[in-house]
């Protein structure tokens, strides 16, 4: 309380963070966490076991040679590009499916062994297997007595 009454102005960096974080949201730089889901394309589940990350990615309309999978470190990244089939002169009565270039980056959890990374596109669903490096899999230590 007394820092409030001597330095009323300490709450201005606050203020100041979480006002870049609502335009970073218009700007398109926002972490995906903070975009409402509607802008979060494509969608993704990721769920991991003792040896894998596994993501699952909805591509639906995305052919095979426009997407792109890329792991560096801990970030994996998803871009690729979805053609309108209607072209750009088409008078749409209803409009709700994206189209054009995509990227989607996130951050996981654990470090990953990209040798061994597998991805299959199957019926509109892109499954990635992110296997685990070894430094990033719990190991049992025995105890032994003195």
């Amino acid at each position: 309380m007394l820092s409030t009454r001597l330095f009323p102005l300490a709450t201005f960096g606050d203020l100041r963070s979480d006002m870049d974080r609502v335009f970073d949201v218009f700007q398109d730089r926002a972490p995906s966490s903070l975009l409402p889901r509607a802008h979060r394309f494509p969608a993704i589940n990721a769920w991991e076991d003792d040896d894998n990350v596994f993501v699952e990615v909805e591509a639906p309309g995305i052919p095979l040679d426009k997407l792109e999978i890329d792991v560096l470190g801990r970030d994996l990244t998803i871009s690729g590009s979805r053609e309108d089939s209607r072209g750009e002169d088409a008078d749409y009565q209803w409009r709700e499916r994206s189209f054009g270039a995509f990227s989607r980056s996130v951050r996981l959890n654990v470090d990953i062994d990209t040798a061994k990374v597998k991805a299959v596109l199957k019926d509109g669903i892109l499954n990635i297997t992110l296997p685990k490096a070894a430094t990033a899999k719990a190991r049992r230590i025995e105890v032994k007595t003195a």
